[in-house]
């Protein structure tokens, strides 16, 4: 038998520099930060809008002359706050150039919302040095102007710290913080042939949140993220279909808020976390913000399987920065800017992030225990969707009780595999009343009570 003499350690040193290089080549294949000439100044809690392929930026809190800033609140002194315009374009001259309108802009703002419609730039809500606004303002890139758009008198609470997605054109908007710093719930969207604000979903008891993250997928809105009002971050991830009757919610493995999502793409961004979860792959409770840190992780929502799938760190911790995805020679991209470091100051970088093909790590995340969640929505009218999640495989079976311990339905008695998992209950031919529904796999037994309205 032919032998080899072991290999020399200049040999190995170069197979590991070799492999170090390769691991290096293939993040940065997935993020790349663009070098600017000139570029916007560094600001935290704007945002970013995609007309035609050209990204416009518009406001956000930013530096002064008084140094760190506090990441909890945009009402401190030593916060600037701005009203300036940036473009950048997608198609050819990768460069940021500041917009000069030809009228008065609105008042300078942050954690305002943003919505693209019809070639035009519309900005609602937010904070500014003055308080909370109410204002609604609609740029005309081409016209480079600015038209303030009159009150109507159905409109939603000012508020700060909110999600913004797009349905049919329509901006539609969740959650955030009114004026006394108290979560909201309510989904509102804009008519914006007629100019008006409807109220469309209010059964989502205990899920008032803000600095949350929200996406649109096959048209319906899709909620993570966040914190409530006693300081938790919100595990629950909300899916509410287009017509915003079908509301369902599922356990989240992602514990974050302040975070930055693409809106139109499953992604999000840094933001900050749990000093656990930095750590673990699968949180699976509550957690306060009393210890946290800010994140560099990108992480993808699966909505099929109701996982995070976690993808290429960012180059940098970064949180309340804006993303906004576009497409560009015949891939989906999405361009990053600004945020706050993890020392509190803001960000001036511009970083593009190409998903697909180049995640460094694609691994779903998969529960850590057993948990039956509360029913969405509840209560409930004839229907309504039960969540679960199992660490492990087992013989799943879940009952429904009335006030008499009576067994009313079989909602489930099958096998399942580890994972998370819904099931869907019609009740109408039930009277209205409590009920109770328990769950009973691998030795773990969990009970939740639901109400039936008539």
């Amino acid at each position: 038998m032919k032998t080899f003499p072991p290999p020399s350690v200049p040999s190995i040193i170069l197979a590991i520099i070799f492999h170090l290089i390769s691991f290096q080549i293939l993040h940065a294949d997935a993020w790349r930060e663009i070098q600017c000439d000139t570029a916007p100044p560094a600001r935290y809690f704007h945002t970013m809008v995609n007309i035609d392929g050209t990204i416009y930026l518009f406001g956000g809190a930013g530096e002064s002359s008084m140094g760190k800033h506090d990441p909890m609140s945009i009402s401190k002194p030593n916060q600037l706050f701005m009203n300036d315009i940036w473009k950048y374009n997608t198609h050819y001259e990768n460069k940021w150039q500041e917009e000069e309108p030809a009228n008065t802009p609105p008042l300078p703002l942050a954690q305002h919302g943003a919505a693209a419609v019809n070639g035009k730039m519309l900005i609602f809500f937010g904070y500014s040095q003055t308080g909370h606004m109410e204002d609604m303002w609609r740029y005309d890139p081409a016209a480079k102007t600015w038209e303030h758009l009159p009150f109507q008198q159905t409109l939603p609470e000012a508020r700060s710290a909110f999600s913004t997605v797009v349905l049919a054109q329509q901006p539609c908007i969740f959650g955030g913080l009114d004026k006394n710093g108290q979560p909201l719930r309510e989904v509102w969207i804009f008519n914006n042939n007629e100019g008006t604000w409807e109220k469309k979903n209010t059964m989502l008891e205990g899920e008032e949140r803000f600095g949350h993250g929200a996406f649109v997928q096959d048209e319906k809105m899709i909620i993570f993220g966040g914190r409530n009002a006693q300081g938790e971050y919100m595990n629950t991830v909300l899916y509410i279909s287009s017509d915003f009757v079908t509301v369902k919610s599922w356990t989240s493995s992602l514990l974050a808020y302040n975070l930055p999502a693409a809106a139109t793409l499953p992604y999000c961004f840094g933001g900050r976390v749990p000093r656990s979860s930095m750590q673990k792959t699968s949180p699976d409770r509550m957690a306060t913000a009393s210890d946290d840190t800010v994140s560099n992780q990108t992480w993808r929502l699966d909505v099929e399987t109701q996982s995070w799938i976690r993808c290429a760190d960012m180059p940098v911790a970064l949180q309340n920065a804006a993303a906004c995805a576009y497409e560009a020679d015949g891939k989906t991209e999405i361009l990053i800017f600004g945020g706050m470091t993890a020392d509190g100051l803001p960000s001036g970088r511009t970083f593009v992030y190409t998903p697909g093909g180049t995640d460094v790590e694609e691994k779903p995340v998969m529960p850590d225990d057993y948990n039956l969640c509360q029913n969405y929505p509840n209560p409930f009218n004839s229907e309504t969707t039960i969540s679960y999640q199992l660490k492990g495989a087992g013989h799943v079976c879940i009952r429904l009780y009335n006030l008499q311990g009576q067994i009313v339905r079989m909602i489930t008695d099958r096998y399942q595999h580890s994972g998370s998992h819904e099931v869907h209950l019609n009740a109408s031919d039930l009277a209205s009343g409590i009920y109770f529904y328990r769950m009973t796999v691998n030795g773990h037994q969990f009970i939740r009570k639901m109400i039936l309205l008539e």
